[in-house]
This record gives C-alpha cells, sequence and structure tokens, in this order.
C-alpha cells in the first residue's frame, strides 16, 4: 500500500520513539521554576477571552512580547484547568510536530530520506532537548520552532516557486515564531544559508569573491530586509524591556570581557554535552574562575573549525552551513547579552541551534562511510564481495545509527523523569551539584509552598549566606519570612532585592505588601503607587494599591480602582469581591449583592465570595446595613 511507504513508516517510527521518552509527563506536576509564572499569572486563570487576547498582544511581560506563548497557556487552562499533565502534553504534541516539520523540511530541500529522518530523529531524541519539552515554561521553545520550520518550509516553496502568497506565508509564520520566542530573531541569516545549501541560489557555487558570486550573494541578502527590520526591531524592543526589569546585568557587573569569556566557552560546552549529555541541570552557574588557557583554546578551536567550513564550502557546503547555523541560532542567549545573574547556560538554549551541529554529523558521516565503502569495494578482488559491500556497509551504518537513538532515547526518558515535580528536580540538581543557588531557593520555595517551614528555611537561608548579592535567594526569604510574619526581616531582605534589581515589579509588590500588613499604610500606597506608575499593566500591583486605600478608608479612590481593574480585565474575582466590601462599607448593599454574585459567577469556588453573597443577600432581606463578613487583607 502506498501509505506504507517509507515516508510514513519514518514518521510512525518517530511518534513512537517520541511518545516512549515523553507519555510519562501525563503524570508530572506543575513546578516552582517559573511555571507559576505562566500558568498561575492573573490573564491565563481566566482562560481564553477577549480582553486576554489584546492583554497577550499588547503587553510586555517578562522582558519579552510573546503573545502566542500566552494563548497557548491560556487555551491548555481553558481546556485542562490545573491538570498539569495536560500542559506537559502539550509540549509534547509541540516537539513531535516539530520533529515530523524538521523531517519534511530537509526532505523537501536535500531529497536525502534517510539522512533526513536521522537528523530528524536526534532532533527528537537528543537529552539536551529535555528541558524545553517537559518544562512547561518552556513552551515558547517548542512553539516558536514550530512556526520557524512552517516558515521554512514556506520559504523553500517560494525559493523554488516563487508568488507573492508563499512570501507571505513566509512573513506570518515568521512573525508567529517570534511571538512565540523573540529568539526566533536569527531566522532570516537562516533563511541565507538555505540559499548557500542545499539550495545553491547564494553565489556560493561561483565563489562568494567572485564578481557573479557576490552579486548573487548581495541579491540573496536584499530578499532578507524586511525580516531582518522585523528581528532588529523585536530584538532591541526585547532588550529594552529586560533591562526595564532588571533581567539584563549591565557592564559593571558583567564586563564586556567576561562576557566574549563566557560565551567562547559556552559555545564549545554545549559542543561537549551535545556529545557526551549527561550530568544535565536546569541551572549552571558561572565557573568560580575562568582559566584563561581554557579560553584561548576555545577561541583557537572556533576560529580553526569556522576557517575548515569556509575553505570547504564549494565541496562540502553543507558543513558551513550547519557550522553557522549553530553558531548564529546561539548568539542572541550565547551570554553576549546576559540576561539574569549567575546563569552560564541552558539546556533549551540548544533545541534550534543543534540541528545545524547533526546536520554536520549525519552529512559528514554519511560521507565517511561512503568513502569508506568505496575504498574497501576498490580493494577487492572479487566482483560478487563488491557488489554485496554497499549493502553491507549501509547496514552496519543504519544499525550503528538505531544503536545511537537508543542510547540517546534511554538518556532522555531518564532525563524527562527529573522534571516530576520540583523536589525531584532540585533534589537531582543538588546531589550533582551541592551548593546550586537555584536548586536551593527551588526547594525552599517548594517546602514553603508545603508549609513545612522549617525545611524551607534551611534551603533558603543556606542559598542566601552563599550568595548574598542574588536577587532570587533574597526574594525567596523574604516570602518566607512574609509568611511567618516576620515582617522586619521581610523588608530587609525586599529591601536588598531592589538594589539588585532597582524598581522589579514583583518586589515592589511584595513590598508594598508586608507594609500594610505592618500597618503602615502611607509607605506601602507610595511603593505601590510607584509601582503601578512604572507597570501600569500590572494587574496585581493595581489591586493591591486598591486594597490599601480600601484599608485606609479611601473608599471612593478605591471604588474606582476596582472598577478601572474590572474594566481591564472582567474576570479579575478578587476585584469584584473588593469592591463589593467597598460598597458595604459604603452602605451601599444592593450594589455590594451584585458586585459579590459576579465574583461568585466569575469563580464559584471562591469562598470568600460565597460568604460575603450570603451575607449581603442577609443584608438586604433585613434592611441592615452593619457589616460582619470581609475578606480583608491584601490579596498578592
Amino acid at each position: 500500500m502506498k501509505c506504507l511507504g517509507p515516508e510514513f513508516l519514518i514518521g510512525l517510527g518517530l511518534t513512537v520513539a517520541v511518545l516512549l521518552v515523553y507519555s510519562q509527563v501525563r503524570n508530572f506536576g506543575f513546578t516552582t521554576f517559573d511555571d507559576d509564572r505562566y500558568i498561575d499569572h492573573v490573564m491565563v486563570r481566566q482562560g481564553l477571552s477577549l480582553v486576554g487576547f489584546e492583554w497577550a498582544l499588547t503587553t510586555m511581560v517578562n522582558g519579552a512580547w510573546m503573545p502566542l506563548t500566552w494563548l497557548s497557556h491560556m487555551l491548555d487552562t481553558q481546556l485542562f484547568g490545573s491538570w498539569a499533565g495536560g500542559h506537559h502534553l502539550t509540549n509534547v504534541l509541540f516537539h513531535l510536530a516539530n520533529t515530523f516539520l524538521l523531517f519534511v523540511v530537509l526532505r523537501r530541500l536535500t531529497g536525502a530520506l534517510g539522512r533526513s529522518a536521522l537528523v530528524a530523529a536526534l532532533f527528537a531524541l537528543h537529552p539536551l532537548h529535555v528541558e524545553s519539552v517537559a518544562w512547561i515554561a518552556e513552551r515558547r521553545d517548542v512553539q516558536s520552532a514550530f512556526w520557524s520550520f512552517l516558515a521554512m518550509l514556506a520559504y523553500t516553496g517560494w525559493t523554488r516557486n516563487g508568488g507573492v502568497r508563499r512570501w507571505g506565508l513566509t512573513a506570518v509564520f515568521f512573525i508567529a515564531a517570534l511571538a512565540a520566542k523573540p529568539m526566533a530573531v536569527t531566522l532570516p541569516v537562516v533563511f541565507l544559508l538555505l540559499d548557500a545549501w542545499p539550495l545553491s541560489r547564494a553565489g556560493t557555487e561561483e565563489g562568494l569573491l567572485t564578481s557573479r558570486g557576490g552579486k548573487v550573494f548581495v541579491k540573496r541578502l536584499l530578499e532578507k530586509i524586511p525580516f531582518l527590520a522585523i528581528s532588529l526591531i523585536i530584538s532591541v524592543t526585547t532588550i529594552l524591556a529586560e533591562d526595564k526589569q532588571g533581567a539584563v546585568g549591565s557592564l559593571a557587573v558583567y564586563p564586556l570581557l567576561f562576557r566574549v569569556k563566557i560565551a567562547l566557552l559556552a559555545y564549545c560546552r554545549y559542543l561537549g554535552l551535545t556529545l557526551w549529555p549527561t550530568s544535565l541541570l536546569p541551572h549552571y552557574p558561572y565557573p568560580a574562575s575562568i582559566s584563561t588557557v581554557a579560553v584561548v583554546g576555545a577561541f583557537l578551536f572556533l576560529v580553526i573549525v569556522t576557517v575548515w567550513c569556509l575553505a570547504s564550502l564549494k565541496k562540502r557546503p553543507y558543513l558551513a552551513v550547519g557550522w553557522f547555523w549553530y553558531l548564529i541560532t546561539m548568539l542572541p542567549v550565547i551570554g553576549l547579552i546576559q540576561q539574569g545573574s549567575d546563569f552560564a547556560l541552558a539546556d533549551r538554549y540548544t533545541y534550534f541551534p543543534l540541528i545545524g551541529i547533526f546536520i554536520i554529523m549525519v552529512w559528514g558521516g554519511a560521507e565517511i562511510v561512503n568513502r569508506i565503502r568505496l575504498n574497501k569495494a576498490e580493494l577487492s578482488s572479487s566482483p560478487a564481495r563488491t557488489k554485496l559491500m554497499p549493502l553491507w556497509y549501509k547496514n552496519i551504518l543504519w544499525a550503528g545509527s538505531l544503536v545511537l537513538l537508543a542510547i540517546l532515547a534511554a538518556g532522555s526518558y531518564r532525563q524527562a523523569s527529573y522534571w516530576r515535580d520540583t523536589q525531584t528536580l532540585f533534589s537531582h540538581a543538588l546531589a550533582l551539584d551541592p551548593t546550586n543557588r537555584v536548586a536551593l531557593s527551588q526547594l525552599g520555595v517548594f517546602h514553603r509552598r508545603q508549609g513545612q517551614m522549617k525545611e524551607s528555611l534551611v534551603y533558603l537561608e543556606k542559598a542566601r549566606r552563599l550568595y548574598p548579592a542574588d536577587y532570587e535567594a533574597r526574594v525567596n526569604l523574604g516570602q518566607l519570612y512574609k509568611q511567618l510574619e516576620q515582617f522586619d526581616a521581610a523588608l530587609a531582605e525586599f529591601k536588598a532585592a531592589l538594589e539588585i534589581r532597582p524598581d522589579n515589579p514583583d518586589v515592589l509588590l511584595s513590598l508594598g505588601e508586608v507594609l500594610a500588613r505592618k500597618g503602615d499604610l502611607s509607605p506601602a500606597i507610595q511603593v505601590l503607587t510607584r509601582g503601578v506608575e512604572l507597570y501600569p499593566g500590572n494587574l496585581d500591583l493595581r489591586y493591591n494599591l486598591a486594597i490599601v486605600r480600601l484599608q485606609q478608608g479611601a473608599l471612593k479612590q478605591a471604588e474606582l480602582d476596582f472598577k478601572a481593574i474590572i474594566r481591564d480585565a472582567p474576570d479579575y474575582v478578587y476585584a469584584h469581591n473588593s469592591l463589593g466590601l467597598v460598597y458595604l462599607a459604603m452602605g451601599k448593599n444592593q450594589a455590594a449583592l451584585e458586585a459579590f454574585r459576579e465574583a461568585v459567577r466569575v469563580d464559584a469556588r471562591f469562598a470568600d465570595a460565597q460568604a460575603n453573597l450570603q451575607y449581603a443577600e442577609g443584608l438586604v432581606r433585613s434592611n441592615s446595613s452593619s457589616p460582619t463578613s470581609s475578606r480583608g487583607g491584601v490579596h498578592p
């Protein structure tokens, strides 16, 4: 049957392999490692809505514009609610789709069935890619790659058949990739690399230094100007947004020379992890010291490989294309623009860039095997043996490939199992690196949320002691002190965190809450007002400011604040409930009743709103005007 052709069998094999490795994630939970930033976000909790759609398109959150990522999380919440397994499986489906798309793209570009399949299999099963798939917060990674592959497919069609529609599809898919994760800014350069090989339309076959070759290359470069302009806009806005939130390290903290050294070492370290993917961590800290010898060695290695690939451009163009694919697509995250603190590299950054290395490995390996086969055939004096030689070597090649893929799949299965929950993931990380600051902080947060305060205190105080200048260590310890109602200690930690990342919205929110709980309402209003001025789209800051005004007795201003929040986010249940409290304080019992009804409509499981609704109904029936039930406090 035609449907059982080689493409179908390859697709079936890839599907089975991916599901064998990743089907376990359906039983996994959320982690405290950024999952809450996305899944527990106030807009995501509402599911899909027109307000959420507008918010996702117009807001820069966590230092990036990525509306498609936010919308996908909203859809998951709509479909799966709090079942973490459903959110995990969406990542797996994206990864499976990416594997198919990569196979189709390479097959159409090169016509090589087996080699395209092997690259797709390496992409699907390499342990370095587990983080992007098994970590819910990295939906942006797998989704951006999905749109990038579609853009490459459309671009291939446009280069071969032309047409405005195909060019338009390429542009739409490229923008979609950027709208999932800004790292796709390098995709126009990938298009240019594909022009060189395998499309053979960049002038490299004539030689870039020749008149004709140079003209052809310039022409192909000019084709990419619209895409490059879009990339430039996204790059600049992302850097500015991350810098505003304190996520980009300054040159004073991370000197340029230091960044260059880290980048050189990281390029080589990623290659080492590609060949030997063991002891993988969710966080790799900077080395305690940087060896000059290691940096010089890394620099020389990268230069030698680059020169060798360029020298082989005419005879083996796949070498240069694969190598520059790796170098250039890794550039946004290699460390020259430092994101976060003490963050040397990350497995997730390899998700798209390693395709270039896989192309070199597979096409280069096939060429080596073919050379050996031909040399053996020439040495053989037996015609019969010579005839059987190609089949024998082909079987060896595929057998070796399958063994390699099985080893990678086993490693990925084991690596994925560590992402079961926070405790499993970071206990494993601490076993590999006992002083890992992120593991200490995350285990502290995990135990705090489990109500295990003593255990939490041990981890968080150790993190603060080892890394006093670390933002996360300060914030997490401050949150613990706040929960323990040690408000002075919490204030000290939050103020220290603000010195590290000035005007960070999360810290301003926590600082304002602690001041309010201490009874220092005026200072709390000052802090929260500054936060709202800096981040007018942050609903939690606006809500907390309104709550403190309610506590202060500024009822009319609090009413206006809550109404404004509801106008911008109609499903923000706490605003409805608190508006009802304002009306109770004003003696407007009927208005309070309607506000509480709306809160219960938005979230029928909200116990405070249910209790307040019953109380308001009693007030309206009895014509009483003295409230005995209120939510009170500040909701974080």
